[in-house]
């Protein structure tokens, strides 16, 4: 009898453990399952702005628009895939306007850029109908700030906002340095499956960080800007959908 409860005991432990090693060799797999490949696609989705605030603050003050941290992303790219290594590049568009409950009404605050990154990732998971992987990229473009009326006529900014200087400009800008970090996943959806590999439809996402770590100075028609806060830029969280075509092999 002692004998029966003791294989009873480790049949129970094993149903219990058994699930746990199944998934872990179904990820291992999974993970060892070398893809090749190439992906092109079109890309948007929501941002949310984390270096606006003292540059909002400055704006309330000098009676102008502040912008909201919320904006939109938008762009495309393509990547290759070689053994898991993933080589490729994106370049987006991004803008935020002004915040709705703005107290000057007549006018509209934008802060906008953009920017190209060269970016290099790895699949760390694949099911031939999915892949994931984290990515990193380097790039750089631009940033800039604009003022118009609701109207559309273009305004010019404040003597003080600007330093005192006396330039009849809508604009101010600026150079970056970019830096991207993320994850990313596509889904083979509609085309030819085989044993081989997908070729068709592949739809995605993109999630992560852009950090803008530093850029030239803000300037104005060749002139520089001093009083614009050192801790505004256009860094940001975003979430992209992805939406392309290409091929994959394995």
């Amino acid at each position: 009898m002692a004998g029966w409860v003791k294989v009873c005991k480790m049949t129970r432990w094993g149903f219990k453990v058994a699930p746990f090693f199944l998934g872990f060799y179904f990820f291992s797999y999974n993970i060892a399952s070398a893809v090749g490949g190439g992906i092109g696609y079109f890309s948007f989705g929501p941002a949310y702005g984390t270096g606006f605030s003292d540059m909002n603050s400055l704006l309330d003050k000098k009676g102008f628009p502040t912008a909201s941290p919320f904006g939109m992303q938008w762009g495309g790219g393509g990547f290759g895939i070689i053994r898991n290594i993933i080589v490729g590049g994106e370049g987006y568009g991004f803008f935020v306007l002004s915040q709705p409950e703005s107290k000057n009404l007549s006018l509209r605050m934008n802060f906008g850029g953009g920017f190209g990154t060269f970016n290099f990732g790895y699949v760390v998971y694949n099911t031939k109908s999915f892949i994931l992987f984290p990515f990193i990229g380097i790039g750089g473009g631009s940033n800039s700030i604009t003022v118009q009326e609701k109207t559309g006529e273009t305004i010019h900014f404040d003597n003080e906002l600007l330093g005192g200087k006396k330039l009849k400009e809508s604009r101010v800008s600026r150079g970056i340095f970019a830096l991207s970090l993320g994850v990313g996943g596509n889904l083979l959806t509609l085309g030819k499956r085989t044993d081989e590999g997908f070729a068709g439809l592949i739809l995605g996402f993109r999630m992560g960080y852009l950090f803008e770590p530093f850029g030239s100075s803000w300037e104005i028609r060749d002139s520089e800007v001093k009083d614009i806060p050192s801790s505004f830029s256009l860094s940001r969280i975003f979430f992209n959908i992805t939406i392309g075509g290409g091929g994959v092999s394995w």
